[in-house]
């Protein structure tokens, strides 16, 4: 893990996230790169004269807000890890993902919400749909001398090996063990000598190390990933879409990723469904 990315727009969620990022950042020794947008649409058609001075007074006064929030943190960062642009904020992000070569984004989120209410359309719902890395969701800061379970929601199917190097790189960085979550649901239903069989296969099949099984019944997989969080006070949850590349299967593992994102205050380590699938 060589760079990790953190888009903040001075929240509270996205000061955590930079706190958790730079714990990492330091334990891996990675590069923290810090990037903030600015939405600037709706001045696009003033006269060119006051578009431009508006335009320098709000990079100046974001510069200022960013260099003062690095420097209350304690982190210092060269000028070329500061990314402040005028732009759409997800072109922003993953466009700064292709060109600094990120290997993670770490992303403040709101807190819990009605059920109902997901944002399909979220900046941070996006990120994970569009994103070629992983990327860590956070609510509340965690010291990750805590994380040292990573819990990873499976379906025991066929998982892209990009995301299986990720997941084992997060792992190492962390000094954490892995515990492979099964959801049995009523759907998808296995005894719990067959599942246990399956869990040691896929944990066989990808060369895991260190690491435990777990199986929890619920009638969906997200309400089982949500509910065994709340249960049993897991801090660290990962998710991995399929290997499958219809569309079907994409918007399944992207609700589901969203709704676990939505409804847990743990944090979510969710691989970005925009890279390859096989």
């Amino acid at each position: 893990m060589k760079n990790i990315l953190v888009p903040i727009d001075f929240s509270g969620e996205s000061i955590n996230a930079l706190r958790v990022a730079r714990q990492i950042a330091q334990k891996g020794n990675a590069r923290l790169i810090v990037s903030h947008t600015i939405e600037f649409g709706d001045y696009a058609n003033e006269p060119l004269e006051a578009y431009d001075a508006l335009k320098n007074q709000l990079l100046t006064a974001v510069k200022t807000k960013v260099n003062e929030l690095l420097q209350k943190e304690n982190i210092i960062l060269p000028s070329e890890s500061i990314k402040i642009e005028i732009n759409n904020t997800f072109s922003h992000i993953l466009a700064l993902i292709k060109n600094e070569k990120v290997n993670l984004v770490a992303m403040g989120s709101k807190g819990i919400r009605n059920w109902q209410a997901v944002s399909i359309g979220s900046i941070t719902g996006k990120v994970i749909r569009y994103s070629t890395c992983p990327v860590l969701i956070v609510k509340e800061f965690v010291e990750i001398k805590d994380l040292q379970q990573i819990t990873f929601a499976s379906d025991l199917k066929n998982t892209p090996l990009r995301i299986i190097r990720a997941l084992k790189d997060f792992q190492e960085v962390l000094g954490a063990r892995i515990q492979l979550l099964k959801v049995n649901t009523r759907n998808n239903w296995g005894t719990e000598r067959m599942l246990n069989q399956q869990i040691e296969e896929f944990g066989k099949r990808y060369e895991f190390e260190n690491y435990s099984k777990k199986i929890y019944n619920d009638v969906e997989p997200e309400d089982g990933i949500i509910h065994y969080t709340e249960d049993s006070g897991a801090k660290l949850i990962a998710i991995a879409p399929h290997t499958k590349s219809d569309t079907s299967t994409i918007i399944t593992d992207y609700r589901i990723a969203e709704r676990v994102v939505e409804n847990t205050n743990s944090i979510v380590w969710a691989a970005g469904l925009g890279g390859p699938r096989s």
